[in-house]
């Protein structure tokens, strides 16, 4: 009803002219809560409104004991007159940190408060015997003893008052129970009970409905400044059960985004894993970005997510901008804190070249869409808890993700495409277009386009990888080495082509307590031998090239009418690079710089 109400700050200081919460607040020289006098003990809301009920959100702590009533509601009217509602500790309110049902109230929320503590707020809802009389305003007061209430939000209704039975409403237990499945449950039904479902719903549809019309509204005020780029909401989600509503909301703008990061370990084994596992939450009638990602810090296997995420995310799911997080400082080595830094990494900067030209240029073909999570209203406001049969193997296979439905519909699973592309004997599976094979038995994810080819992982457990432009044997046991045309033309007819590794890589050992320790960086040679089939043979020749970009040295070559063959040893030739070109190449004197050291 538009009710005006205000809020003291610093120390009780009243902030006019804002529709803010009313609270009673302590003193700024007194900030002992439980010290006499600490906190006002009379605060006056304007109201100027008729009624006929009023609806109070409030709690309380150190109340006294006893059925006496420690605090009142004074409700005076526009001719004088007042009347009194006496605040009984169990009947029309009850303690922050023990909230529950009374006599006269509910619990309308529950929550963890900083120090994981139980707390609750009560609804209270009183009848006004004059509803046709001008409400002029609500004095708060507390006197003769040091209770404190705390008033969050005043209602004027037109309605008499009505609260639920409490045999309706969720027990107490059961709002410690529901505080656990909002935080934890998504796609099981276990624990959930109708009062439960019926509490989350009301909650996910008022966060939904506030959220999406900050977004619509701003977006409206961007339009009309005659801004004309891509509007975008969060990248954060909200709790699990409020993904769908929280991604439908965000869906009304231009763009979805999120943020992933997800660990490496493992992830050769896991197709679909990691921060791969974002696939099934992008909307596919939708631009999608990961503004933020990258794998677990301090990760020795950590250099197969860049390829996995530009091949699989950007490439066969057509995700438009996946953004891996960059960095904190200048230089090759680590901090002991929580982050990863893709500049601290050598083996993720120096598969940059490769992937960004796989991507920018469209080397890669995207995918079919093989599976689409229908989401129904039912499932975004929590009507329903719906289990979905994703399998995150099937992110391997071609496109996943969410498509928002008026009613509920079974998900779109492509069937026939998944069984012809995974092997499930053998452990493999093969993209929807034919360009990527990903056999996580062994843990190798291996690229065939014309332009760019390749594998990661465990690459030494086969003799030799089979690319159409050849082949690569690796002796070192975890590593990536892509091949990538410079030009428009493909591999085998290539004047210029780059040969990109990455090596495994970790920091030294840190105790444990140091902070911000720079750490030098342990980095793994490659041994590689590749078999290069292509037209122009006869003309190729092989040079390392540093991570500067400079060419080293000239390698040697085992030549045949239509292929050359080669070994890259990343540990003598001091650099991640290769260049296979059939015009002439000037290696540069080196410059000698001085080492410089970090202090």
């Amino acid at each position: 009803m538009d009710v005006p109400y205000t809020v003291p700050v610093q120390g009780a200081v009243m902030v006019a002219d804002r529709n803010a919460f009313p609270l009673l607040g302590p003193k700024k020289d007194q900030p002992n809560p439980r010290a006499a006098n600490s906190w006002p003990r009379r605060v006056e809301i304007p109201v100027g409104a008729k009624a006929r009920s009023l609806e109070f959100l409030h709690t309380a702590g150190w109340m006294p004991a006893g059925k006496a009533p420690f605090a009142f509601y004074d409700v005076v009217y526009a001719d004088g007159s007042v009347q009194s509602i006496g605040l009984r500790q169990g009947i029309e309110v009850t303690d922050w940190s023990e909230p529950a049902h009374g006599a006269s109230c509910r619990i309308a929320w529950s929550g963890m408060s900083l120090e994981k503590q139980q707390v609750g707020l009560n609804r209270f809802a009183w009848d006004n015997p004059r509803p046709d009389e001008t409400i002029a305003k609500v004095v708060i007061r507390i006197e003769g003893n040091p209770a404190l209430l705390a008033l969050i939000g005043l209602t004027c209704s037109p309605q008499p008052a009505s609260l639920p039975r409490i045999e309706d409403m969720p027990p107490v237990s059961e709002w410690n129970r529901f505080i656990r499945l909002w935080g934890y449950s998504r796609f099981s039904k276990e624990g959930w009970t109708p009062a439960l479902l019926r509490r989350a719903s009301d909650q996910i549809r008022f966060l939904y409905e506030v959220q999406e019309g900050y977004f619509q509204t701003e977006k409206q005020k961007l339009n009309k400044l005659g801004f004309k780029g891509i509007v975008l909401g969060s990248n954060w989600m909200s709790m699990p059960l409020m993904t769908s509503a929280d991604l439908k909301s965000n869906a009304l703008l231009d763009m979805t985004d999120a943020h992933n990061y997800g660990g490496s370990m493992g992830l050769m084994r896991t197709p679909g894993g990691g921060t791969m596992g974002t696939g099934p939450e992008r909307v596919l009638e939708k631009p999608f970005m990961l503004s933020e990602w990258n794998p677990a810090h301090g990760e020795e296997y950590r250099l197969c997510a860049l390829p996995l995420i530009s091949l699989y995310g950007q490439g066969l799911n057509g995700w438009d901008a996946p953004m891996q997080f960059g960095f904190k400082d200048v230089g090759w080595g680590f901090y002991n804190d929580y982050w990863a830094f893709t500049a601290n990494y050598p083996s993720d900067l120096a598969q940059y070249p490769a992937m960004a030209l796989a991507i920018r240029r469209g080397d890669l073909r995207e995918g079919p869409v093989v599976y689409r999570r229908n989401v129904a209203p039912s499932e975004i406001f929590a009507e329903s808890v719906v289990q979905h049969p994703y399998e995150p193997a099937w992110f391997a296979v071609g496109k996943v993700g969410t498509t928002f439905v008026d009613n509920e519909q079974p998900d779109t699973i492509d069937q026939k495409t998944i069984a012809r592309c995974w092997d499930r004997k053998a452990s493999v599976i093969t993209s929807a277009t034919g360009e990527l094979t990903w056999d996580y038995g062994r843990g190798i994810a291996v690229c065939r386009t014309p332009r760019t080819q390749g594998a990661v992982g465990f690459l030494s457990r086969l003799p030799s990888i089979e690319i159409p432009s050849g082949k690569i044997t690796c002796t070192t046991p975890f590593a990536a080495v892509w091949l990538s045309s410079l030009t428009d033309k493909p591999i085998s007819a290539s004047p210029r082509i780059l040969i990109s590794t990455g090596c495994r890589q970790a920091v030294s050992a840190v105790k444990s307590g140091e902070e911000a320790i720079y750490k030098p960086m342990i980095m793994e040679g490659i041994q590689v031998k590749i078999s290069l089939r292509s037209s122009l043979a006869s003309q190729l020749k092989v040079y390392s090239v540093g991570y500067d970009g400079r060419p080293k040295a000239e390698l040697a070559v085992e030549r045949s009418a239509n292929s050359i063959t080669f070994t890259l040893d990343t540990q003598l030739s001091q650099g991640p690079y290769a260049l296979v070109t059939s015009e002439a190449v000037t290696i540069p004197v080196p410059l000698n710089l001085p080492t410089l050291q970090k202090k």
